[in-house]
């Protein structure tokens, strides 16, 4: 049986700015906390974030089907990111090579 998809939700191409939430303001707040951890026998100062990211990468190469999942999502969301922010900053060094000739 196939599963019956919610109409009224909106579309995830909605281009209108969001606010974020007490609870996404608080949760940035915390992943941007520095813990210290030992990491190959020596002491590391590291954000939150990169201890999430650390376990997550952790679970999916131990075979994780979830975490596997999850961590090729965001490494290609990042990667996707990453390119367009190379394409703008190329276009507009071209831009301004342009108008200096």
């Amino acid at each position: 049986m196939a599963v019956k998809r919610n109409k009224s939700r909106g579309s995830s191409a909605n281009t209108e700015p969001t606010l974020l939430t007490p609870m996404q303001l608080s949760l940035l707040k915390d992943a941007d906390r520095k813990v210290t951890i030992v990491s190959e026998g020596q002491q590391q100062e590291v954000n939150i974030y990169e201890l999430v990211s650390r376990k997550l990468l952790q679970m999916a190469a131990g075979g994780s089907i979830h975490a596997l999942s999850n961590a090729l999502n965001e490494i290609n969301t990042a990667q996707q990111l990453q390119q367009r922010q190379i394409e703008g900053d190329v276009e507009f060094g071209q831009k301004y090579k342009d108008l200096r000739q």
